[in-house]
């Protein structure tokens, strides 16, 4: 009989598959049908790392994340032109050792497909605490002077203690990307406590990276409230320019969870929230760090008149510069689209100038440079 002491204090979890895991899933399938073929057009290798791996399969037959993400890949139809330029490695932790065991037989399973390339594609599992794991890597890396090849990170703790350190330290690395699954209603349960209970303010410390998170995580402060503010603090803290969150709400109104993506990086912005944009229904609000809104309720496509005005102040504040426009525009929680769409349409009414002119039918917006409110206005 197998006496090995289970790590997992949920085992139940498994027996389940319900909407919390198909959102995550759909995220990081759509996600990583963009990023493959984009990094490996510039990298000869790229790395999808899977802190909290599990057991690879949920009950019923559905397959966990880290199936998800190899899947992903071996379904990809660029399949072929991925692999003949670029190496991709799979790196998943698991701490839990039943879990482990059922995740090699799920790899393994798939290892066996025609598709899979061992010379292109490599499979690494472990079993162990995965921030541990990480901070032993990146001192490694450091003490050589070296780089992380451009990475992905998906980090889904069972509940919501995670090292904000350890994650501060992967996004210093270029080319590095974070989606973190933050547990709101059991961190909304510990703010309660972590005033007066030293453990849980330990806790909540190693998350958001800071002692002073109670500072504006104030008690006065709605659910929503907190949790926009969290975003922000957990972008900041763990150094990323960009944050885009998918809320869930619960059937009462408060936030259950939310999927946090962190990158420094302005293309993986802009897919992300095209993806966030695609993926959600009702119940979800989508919220950007630092945002200039307060987080959309997702339903009807948003119309162009509010950020046809966002581009009027930008203009009337001095921005000039095409480039510059889109990076703060980034920071907002529209699509590209609307910047395109409102530009085009501010152009046909001569309210803006643009070097060079947006001519023809199509009023191209990749050709502009730099452009200006009409002196004629």
């Amino acid at each position: 009989m197998d006496d090995t002491p289970r790590l997992d204090d949920n085992p139940d979890y498994w027996d389940d598959y319900g909407p919390l895991q198909a959102k995550k899933h759909e995220l990081v399938r759509r996600y990583l049908q963009a990023w493959f073929p984009i990094l490996a057009a510039s990298s000869g290798r790229i790395v999808y790392f899977e802190t909290h791996a599990g057991r690879g399969a949920y009950g019923g037959g559905r397959e966990g994340s880290p199936i998800v993400a190899l899947r992903t890949l071996l379904d990809h139809r660029s399949l072929t032109r991925i692999l003949r330029t670029c190496k991709v490695t799979f790196v998943f932790v698991e701490q839990d050792p039943e879990n482990y065991g059922h995740l090699q037989d799920e790899v393994q399973r798939l290892e066996r497909d025609p598709r899979f390339d061992a010379e292109a594609i490599t499979v690494a599992t472990a079993c162990g605490d995965s921030f541990t794991m990480l901070s032993q890597i990146l001192d490694q890396m450091e003490d050589a002077r070296d780089e992380l090849a451009p990475s992905l990170f998906f980090v889904d703790p069972y509940g919501f203690k995670l090292e904000g350190s350890v994650m501060s330290r992967v996004l210093r690395m270029p080319h590095t990307e974070i989606i973190v699954n933050i547990m709101w209603h059991n961190v909304q349960q510990a703010l309660g406590l972590g005033v007066r209970a030293p453990g849980m303010r330990e806790t909540l410390s190693r998350l958001f990276n800071t002692e002073a998170w109670d500072a504006q995580l104030q008690p006065h402060l709605s659910d929503h409230q907190k949790a926009d503010v969290a975003i922000d603090l957990l972008a900041k803290a763990y150094g990323a320019k960009y944050g885009s969150a998918l809320k869930l709400r619960e059937e009462r109104g408060g936030i259950k969870y939310f999927l946090l993506h962190l990158t420094n990086n302005l293309a993986g912005r802009k897919k992300m929230k095209e993806i966030l944009w695609g993926i959600a229904g009702p119940g979800f609000i989508f919220r950007t760090s630092g945002s200039l809104n307060q987080g959309f309720l997702f339903g009807e496509e948003l119309n162009i008149e509010p950020t046809k005005q966002w581009v009027r102040k930008a203009l009337a504040r001095g921005h000039r510069d095409l480039a510059h426009i889109e990076d703060d525009f980034a920071l907002t929680d529209w699509k590209d689209k609307h910047l395109t769409a409102a530009l085009r349409q501010l152009y046909k009414a001569g309210e803006i100038e643009t070097k060079p002119p947006m001519t023809g039918k199509a009023l191209i917006r990749s050709r502009v440079r730099s452009l200006r409110l009409s002196k004629t206005k």
